[in-house]
């Protein structure tokens, strides 16, 4: 099972970026930022090629290209267009970095519409070409993919295109949105995830089902952590874990570097336990 976490969670420059994994033994790339802090989505061929030869160096591979692209209504029929132009125009730099997969955020809004539904199938095909596969992920806003039923209903809109096409599951943003994790929700989502963002939070009295408040490390998440993590290692169609930063907000004394790096180790003791340190006790 492959660990990974979101780039910018690691510095702004990509040497930073490097340096962090390098640290934590982690090889396979989430890269949300470029060789500057930049969205990936900004790259072009050039930066994207000295880019892929400094990940290169370091012994790492890209495995995913996070962009922001198509966090728009999915309704917009004119938006939606816009953003899957500008998603097929960035072949090169995709080209050019060779990950493994892109990622998208999912449309907003309750509906699958056609448009939506059309520009990310087109999308799927043209970063096919690219050797690359197309991600969507759900975030914190009512999306098109913000509960497991309405994953299905979008993956079975997308008909054959459906195959073209997985899904990161953000297990928070789905609380956000109403759906609290109850740990066997990639039976309902079906083998469309490819990979799953995990990151803490709690609820305001910490119990389970309510709203998320604050952020927190994954040992003290509100939702069953460590029932999902059995579920992920289990299910063949899961390739990876990233860790994303908590949403909700820091207590008192708290830091987003605490959380990030207890959550590093925790998981580490769990989908890599060859690589984990157990002499001074699990985390």
């Amino acid at each position: 099972m492959i660990l990974t976490l979101q780039s910018d969670m690691c510095g702004s420059a990509l040497e930073d970026v490097l340096d962090f994994y390098g640290q934590h033994g982690l090889s396979q790339l989430d890269a949300k930022t470029g060789l500057d802090g930049e969205p990936v989505e900004t790259m072009t061929e050039s930066t994207a090629r000295e880019f892929a030869a400094r990940v290169a160096a370091r012994g790492m591979q890209t495995y995913t290209l996070s962009t922001s692209l198509f966090a728009v209504p999915s309704d917009d029929d004119e938006a939606i267009r816009r953003e899957s132009e500008r998603l097929i125009a960035l072949r090169p730099v995709i080209d050019a970095i060779a990950p493994r997969y892109v990622r998208v955020l999912a449309p907003t809004g309750p509906a699958v519409a056609s448009a939506a539904v059309r520009a990310l199938a087109a999308s799927a095909d043209a970063i096919s070409r690219s050797g690359a596969e197309l991600l969507i992920e759900n975030g914190p806003q009512d999306s098109v993919v913000s509960s497991p039923a309405d994953a299905a209903t979008f993956f079975a809109a997308l008909g054959q295109a459906s195959s073209a096409i997985g899904m990161i599951w953000d297990v928070q943003n789905m609380w956000q949105c109403g759906w609290f994790p109850r740990g066997d929700e990639l039976d309902t989502l079906g083998d469309a995830v490819r990979y799953v963002h995990v990151k803490g939070g709690r609820a305001d009295d910490g119990r389970s089902g309510g709203p998320l408040v604050w952020a927190s490390a994954l040992t003290e998440a509100s939702w069953p952590v460590e029932r999902l993590i059995e579920r992920i290692l289990e299910a063949p169609h899961v390739e990876a874990v990233a860790l994303n930063p908590s949403h909700g907000r820091l207590r008192a004394g708290e830091t987003p570097e605490d959380i990030r790096d207890t959550d590093i180790e925790f998981l580490k003791c769990r989908l890599t336990p060859s690589e984990c340190d157990l002499s001074e006790g699990r985390p």
